[in-house]
């Protein structure tokens, strides 16, 4: 146990020292920053602004996403520029939403907490950790050359595309789809988040699945279906894992709706056989032979 010093969120060498914090009963009980008690002369000749005091020792992570909350979440990267990740380099973000035009390099990508946002065309060859947010938004693809096995947070999948080493099956990632395709059909290899006020429009011919997971789906709320057409009717499968999870607060069929279908239309929301359904039918009709 000791201290030691960090400016602006990096270690500074010369600056620590090691030793307890120890209770001391024969002096006046205070804890004191600038001074002490028995050295009233040793004063730091200086300003101590915004101190905070901790329970626990923190690691540089907390360090840094501490300094730049104190900075209101001020971005590290210059807002669209485009990033190189130099070899033996690594990039972190942590606590902070940023942009970038386009990322490559083979040096690691630290995706700390807070989240990146990529545009264009991508390919970074390093090594992506962490537990925060990649988001790829519509437009947006991103190649990895080397398996994403450290990156424990979120693939956000807003529209863009992953491409991953070939060999990988399977990311320790989660996968958030807040964008899904109804004319396309994805697979994503791992878990699968379908977040609340997903907004989805069918189309005819692709009944689905939508999504296709090597994992679990998760429902986390509710969203909305619009048909190809009002009197459409059928059964479309938005979504399949190895499970399917309604994580959902109430029935499914009062959190999910269909936008446009006839009056005369019944809708049902289903978590069956590992999928997640919608099911269109009409007043009288027997079928869904799928």
């Amino acid at each position: 146990m000791g201290v030691r010093n960090y400016v602006d969120g990096q270690y500074v060498e010369g600056f620590s020292a090691n030793g307890a914090f120890t209770s001391d009963s024969t002096r006046d009980g205070f804890f004191y920053l600038g001074a002490k008690s028995t050295a009233t002369w040793a004063r730091f000749r200086g300003a101590l602004d915004e101190v905070k005091v901790f329970d626990q020792a923190l690691s540089v992570h907390q360090i840094r996403a501490t300094m730049r909350a104190d900075a209101g979440g001020a971005r590290v990267l210059p807002a669209g520029g485009a990033v190189t990740v130099a070899e033996g380099a690594t990039l972190e973000v942590n606590g902070t939403d940023e942009e970038a035009s386009h990322i490559s390099g083979s040096g690691t990508l630290d995706l700390v907490s807070g989240r990146l946002a990529l545009a264009g065309t991508n390919t970074f060859a390093g090594t992506l950790v962490g537990d925060g947010t990649l988001m790829l938004p519509a437009g947006a693809d991103l190649t990895l050359g080397a398996d994403p096995a450290g990156f424990t947070g979120y693939f956000e999948m807003a529209g863009g595309a992953l491409a991953l080493p070939e060999g990988v099956t399977r990311v320790n990632a989660t996968f958030r789809a807040t964008a899904i395709d109804g004319a396309a059909q994805v697979s994503y290899p791992g878990d699968v988040e379908i977040p609340d006020g997903a907004a989805l429009t069918l189309t005819a011919a692709n009944k689905g699945p939508l999504i296709t997971a090597n994992g679990t789906v998760t429902l986390l709320g509710g969203g909305t279906i619009t048909l190809p057409e009002p009197q459409a009717v059928g059964n479309w499968e938005i979504a399949r894992g190895t499970s399917v999870v309604d994580a959902g607060s109430g029935d499914l069929n009062g959190r999910w709706s269909v936008a446009n279908a006839w009056e005369t239309h019944t809708v049902k929301f289903a978590v069956s056989s590992g999928a997640f359904w919608c099911r269109v039918y009409g007043s009288g009709s027997l079928f869904f032979v799928r």
